[in-house]
């Protein structure tokens, strides 16, 4: 389906519109392990590693391990909507973090 994310860096704002295939739904509809094999393939061109992929109940978490950076996110679903908190830790200095947050919510289907 077609969904909006409306995400929020330092007090700058941005919203867009995608569409979440079958896959990118397994993130948060399936088990920890498949999760996390759907979220790995998603990454395999960023050179991303999935860690530390965990699900309580209706809220996934975990780390993507980047050349360049490490970011940690912890995502609660809601049926049509989430909301979430990614950080993003700079790999080289590993001291500047910067936070985000970001809500969603389904659309309908994809155009």
């Amino acid at each position: 389906g077609q969904w909006e994310l409306t995400t929020t860096t330092k007090g700058d704002t941005r919203v867009v519109k995608f569409c979440a295939d079958a896959n990118t739904l397994s993130i948060a509809n399936g088990d920890a392990r498949t999760g996390q094999d759907a979220l790995s393939r998603i990454h395999t061109k960023t050179r991303c590693k999935v860690a530390a992929f965990k699900v309580e109940g209706s809220t996934v978490s975990y780390t993507l391990n980047c050349p360049d950076t490490t970011v940690r996110f912890t995502e609660t679903y809601h049926g049509d909507r989430y909301e979430g908190v990614g950080v993003v830790l700079n790999a080289k200095t590993a001291s500047e973090e910067i936070g985000s947050t970001y809500k969603a919510r389904r659309l309908g289907a994809c155009p």
